[in-house]
């Protein structure tokens, strides 16, 4: 039994659809890092951005190209490095190309122009024959954020808000290394710093995130409770530490 894209479902609303018994094999595949709670630890694998000759022979099969021409190669790594080696771009690309609207050494000039249509087609299916566009796979892990801020519930309404303001916030940061310490520090000054001194910080900053708790200190509960929903989308990745944060360059 395959569970393809289970993104929306949490872990415990997955299982219930599970067969009883000890029969068979079960696959998962979920942008949702929970997931993995469902499954022993060496049976859960994290897919990271591919490898760039891996990637270059992704854009050139998708772009109905010759893999044995250097030239092309070296063309198509300059697209790969440019995607950041993301499959679903890489393939779209190709796509793109195969169709006769530019060849492999313009699609650099046009991307640099039309960045947001090309993300954006929903027609330019190559190898994978996935039927999304880059831009569309994650507007739908966005719009089911949405959805739950919209909800009855106050904590999970409360958690998805903080999400959303999160990922508002997040692309005026470098997308690499952002780090708790920096709402820590903007939460104290918040409240020693008159409103007329910081009147574009005051304005901007949502007060329910840089709440302080009795003892002077910033509460990160709501911080962290938006900081999990987007992780669990992979909107946002855990960094090298437990506070610090990163955003894959094109979702920045």
């Amino acid at each position: 039994m395959v569970f393809d894209n289970a993104d929306i479902l949490s872990p415990s609303e997955l299982e219930a659809f599970f067969p009883p018994g000890q029969g068979g094999n079960i696959v998962i595949t979920s942008c949702n890092s929970n997931m993995r709670c469902l499954t022993l630890p060496e049976n859960s694998l994290e897919v990271m951005e591919m490898e760039e000759s891996d990637a270059v022979t992704l854009l050139l099969k998708a772009g109905c190209l010759d893999p044995s021409r250097v030239d092309l190669q070296t063309e198509a790594l300059k697209i790969v490095k440019e995607l950041f080696c993301l499959p679903l771009a890489i393939d779209q690309a190709g796509a793109y190309i195969a169709s006769g609207a530019t060849n492999i050494g313009g699609y650099l000039l046009k991307y640099s122009k039309h960045r947001k249509t090309l993300l954006s087609k929903t027609e330019s299916t190559g190898a994978s024959k996935y039927k999304r566009s880059v831009y569309g796979t994650w507007e739908l892990s966005y719009e089911e954020v949405q959805q739950r801020a919209q909800s009855d519930d106050p904590h999970s309404s409360g958690a998805a808000n903080s999400a959303l303001f999160l990922l508002e916030l997040f692309p005026f940061f470098h997308h690499e290394g952002i780090t708790e310490d920096i709402f820590a520090y903007a939460a104290v000054q918040c409240q020693e710093t008159p409103g007329s001194e910081l009147p574009l910080a005051s304005s901007v900053l949502d007060c329910r995130l840089l709440f302080l708790n009795d003892a002077g200190t910033w509460d990160n509960f709501m911080f962290r409770e938006g900081i999990q929903i987007l992780i669990s989308f992979c909107l946002i990745k855990q960094g090298l530490s437990n506070c610090e944060y990163n955003m894959h360059p094109l979702v920045h």
